[in-house]
């Protein structure tokens, strides 16, 4: 009968302090304690202002309900601010498509692109920033791709009516530019 015995010892060797080799990302760090009350109104985005003013009365135990209400302030008057920045940039550059649409009634343009040119003419700057966007070399030539990469791709087609690109339900690619990034590599366009 034999008996099982260990072939290391039971007890690991004495290991000198010394020795250990510590890892920066596996050091503990201190949290980093919030600066001001802007900070913690900044960093809690989506959380409920119950749970904002109990973050903040933890970390400034000694601020006064004023001092608290004016920074909620602030903050409110610059979201607001960037709120109003935004619906601006939003309005100034509204669908092209509704922007053309009375052109296309009056039947001087058949394709978006000469719909804005005619806009642009009249003197609409609307019309003028969209033409910038969609006339550069690098936007014809997206355009030029996306054409071709259409015409090999069965789920996706032109929409007359609609004036523009669709897509099929079930299609591997669901935006114009994953479809030219594909027909890029498939035909070595880089």
């Amino acid at each position: 009968m034999t008996t099982n015995t260990p072939t290391a010892p039971l007890d690991p060797p004495a290991v000198d302090a010394a020795e250990i080799i510590s890892f920066p990302q596996h050091e503990a760090t201190p949290a980093e304690r919030p600066r001001t009350i802007e900070d913690i109104i900044d960093s809690a985005a989506g959380m409920a202002p119950e749970q904002i003013m109990a973050l903040v009365r933890t970390a400034f135990p000694q601020a006064t309900d004023a001092e608290i209400a004016r920074v909620f302030d602030k903050h409110l008057e610059r979201l607001e601010t960037q709120t109003a920045e935004t619906n601006g940039e939003t309005q100034a550059m509204a669908d092209p498509a509704d922007l053309c649409a009375p052109v296309f009634e009056r039947g001087e343009a058949s394709t978006l692109g000469e719909a804005l040119q005619v806009l642009a003419d009249e003197g609409n700057e609307a019309a003028a920033a969209f033409l910038a966007q969609i006339a550069g070399p690098d936007q014809q030539e997206f355009a030029r791709l996306l054409e071709l990469a259409v015409a090999e791709d069965p789920y996706w087609y032109f929409d007359a009516a609609e004036r523009g690109y669709r897509v099929k339900p079930g299609a591997r690619y669901s935006t114009p530019e994953e479809l030219v990034a594909a027909y890029r590599q498939n035909h070595g366009l880089g």
